[in-house]
């Protein structure tokens, strides 16, 4: 009996979380506390502030230098605000 032969395809899925690949990046250039911080980058509310705000949300733009993204760091009040 002949079997066909089996694909593999190049792109691989990281098993590390994006908390942890960030806290990699990191290592070297900064110590930042992200224990505010679920796996996938998303901050932790507490109960009393889950209906105030969009809760934030880091982005690894760069790995080497590390460039975060930082997702809801000001509301549109606190940019306004700014603005004026």
């Amino acid at each position: 009996l002949a079997t066909a032969p089996t694909t593999t395809t190049s792109t691989t899925k990281s098993n590390s979380s994006i908390k942890a690949n960030i806290q990699k990046a990191l290592t070297l250039h900064l110590k930042l506390n992200l224990d505010m911080f679920d796996d996938d980058g998303i901050e932790i509310i507490p109960p009393d502030l889950k209906q105030t705000r969009l809760p934030m949300k880091l982005n690894l733009l760069h790995f080497s230098p590390p460039v975060l993204e930082i997702e809801h760091f000001f509301s549109a009040e606190d940019c306004q605000e700014c603005l004026d």
